[in-house]
């Protein structure tokens, strides 16, 4: 197979892995968890063989990180190489996939997986709705392993449905990746037809509710803000108005006489109300929950060198036999990472994400829509995203690999179009690369 096929197929195990852990295999469910990894492995071979190199100032910070991790954790943490190995994989090993991607996509491979995603997002918003009008024991809520259900609580008697994957965050990731690209649609005329484009939007606004989800609210919101701001800055605000704002409004007025819609947005206000009048009203749940909760994090105290790599995510946790409340809080990033590698690894690999997401912004040229669109879905998934869970970290490589292919893509059109050349070329191993 070759290197796009095989990135063509982590995008398909990515959306399909937790139909497998539930539905198809779930007496392997565990190993299915790195189902992904075989497929990276052949996928950096690949690029090997075609010579592509990986900026040498990414690849050795990764290789810095991971020794010094692995013996922070061996010699200081928890001992156990199992649990440091995974969780180096979660912190590391996916990352040079970003890259390969940004090198190797060209713009007809983004438009052939944009096109492909959003002919999946109708059969994802139907199946969401039939796990939310379904009971915890209906096959479609069936949980990991075929035992339990996959769905979280959420309010009214209704469960938060997973969609396609192990657990509710995914649909989060999904949808807010399916914003995205519905966007980069509205910009790109041929890119799928407009009967297609009408009920992808629809199937959007009936999910923001449906799913029972701040946080995909908060994430639709982010990008609608951005692409708006973006927009306006590069003068096509009258055009995002005509193009994205009027059809979102029809949309709209459309899905509010379904009585489906109707239904789970009174739930969602159920939960929205609970949510904020708990944490003292919006504005401090909304603070709280991006600030408080997770840089509040960075003034607790965690061993220097941490309590060792793979300790906070759950495969580490169940090995080590401890529960998640056991040596400290894993559900934020910030917490994880400051308790795995301890203040000075771990604020560096903070640093890094950090770091790599600004140079991605700063990457983008301001007429560059597309990008902007991508780096709005993204760009707080590399900083906080929760990297632990195999489903958040396969979507912030795999979006912040079209992004970065996005960026290139658009500096080689302008190279050729202005015919001087400001930018290293494609022929130029990595350099173009943050």
């Amino acid at each position: 197979m070759s290197l796009k096929g095989l990135i063509l197929l982590y995008f398909w195990l990515l959306l399909f892995e937790g139909a497998l852990r539930k539905w198809v295999v779930p007496s392997l469910a565990t190993p299915l968890l790195v189902v992904r990894d075989p497929i990276l492995i052949l996928i950096y071979v690949k690029a090997f063989q075609t010579r592509m190199r990986i900026p040498n100032h990414i690849i050795s910070i990764i290789v810095l990180f991971s020794i010094s991790s692995l013996g922070a954790a061996i010699l200081f943490g928890h001992r156990n190489l199992p649990v440091a190995l995974y969780g180096i994989r979660a912190n590391f090993f996916h990352v040079p996939l970003i890259f390969i991607m940004g090198y190797h996509l060209k713009e007809k491979d983004l438009n052939h997986i944009f096109r492909l995603f959003l002919y999946t997002i109708p059969f994802m918003t139907i199946l969401m709705l039939l796990q939310y009008y379904s009971p915890e024991n209906a096959w479609v809520n069936r949980g990991v392993g075929g035992t339990g259900t996959a769905g979280f609580a959420g309010a009214g008697g209704r469960m938060r449905p997973p969609g396609l994957f192990s657990f509710t965050n995914g649909l989060i990731f999904y949808y807010t990746l399916a914003t995205a690209v519905i966007f980069i649609a509205i910009f790109k005329k041929k890119l799928i037809p407009k009967w297609l484009l009408i009920i992808n939007v629809v199937c959007i606004l009936i999910a923001i509710p449906t799913s029972i989800s701040r946080t995909l609210l908060l994430s639709i919101s982010i990008i609608l803000l951005f692409t708006a701001l973006m927009s306006a800055l590069a003068n096509h605000g009258i055009k995002l108005f005509f193009k994205i704002f009027i059809p979102l409004g029809l949309a709209l007025l459309i899905v509010t006489k379904i009585p489906i819609f109707a239904e789970a947005l009174e739930t969602f206000m159920v939960r929205w109300t609970n949510s904020t009048t708990n944490r003292g009203g919006l504005e401090q749940a909304i603070l709280m929950r991006f600030f408080g909760t997770t840089f509040g994090k960075l003034f607790e105290d965690y061993p220097l060198f941490g309590y060792g790599v793979g300790s906070g995510t759950n495969v580490g946790l169940r090995i080590l036999q401890l529960p998640p409340s056991q040596l400290f809080n894993t559900e934020d990033e910030v917490s994880r990472v400051l308790g795995e590698l301890g203040y000075i690894i771990g604020i560096s690999f903070l640093l890094f994400r950090l770091s790599l997401t600004f140079a991605l912004f700063r990457m983008i040229d301001k007429k560059n829509i597309q990008s902007y669109i991508l780096f709005s879905a993204c760009f707080m998934w590399i900083l906080i995203g929760q990297w632990k869970q195999p489903t958040a970290l396969g979507f912030t490589i795999f979006t912040t690999g079209m992004l970065l292919a996005s960026i290139n893509i658009y500096r080689k059109q302008n190279i050729v179009q202005q015919e001087h050349s400001f930018l290293p070329s494609a022929q130029t191993q990595g350099r173009s690369y943050p």
